[in-house]
């Protein structure tokens, strides 16, 4: 599926449920609400249920991306969610793979 005009993004047809989370604010420090929000919301669905002893997984992942995904990557790792970087697709997960890559090379962990 594809549109011809610009700007605008479509819904993937064979997907059930879409949950958006971006008022396009920021706070006056800096920090993004939505950022803040999807942490938030990631961490207490991956948390196993009481009652029913199950878990939602959760992953974030880093495509391209600018300082706000280096944010909000950092503050999914803070939160113990893995984040999947895919080095390669430009900006902020090249920066994060090459970060990445050179800690293996260094210091071996």
């Amino acid at each position: 599926m594809s549109t011809d005009e610009p700007n605008t993004a479509y819904l993937e047809r064979h997907h059930t449920h879409y949950l958006f989370v971006d008022d396009g604010n920021r706070l006056t420090n800096g920090e993004n609400k939505a950022v803040e929000f999807c942490t938030s919301l990631c961490k207490a669905l991956s948390k196993p249920m009481i009652k029913q002893g199950w878990a939602i997984p959760v992953v974030a992942v880093v495509l391209n991306g600018g300082v706000d995904v280096l944010e909000a990557a950092q503050k999914f790792i803070r939160q113990q969610l893995p984040v999947f970087v895919c080095a390669g697709s430009g900006r902020a997960a090249d920066l994060i793979g090459l970060a990445y890559s050179l800690r293996l090379k260094y210091t071996g962990l």
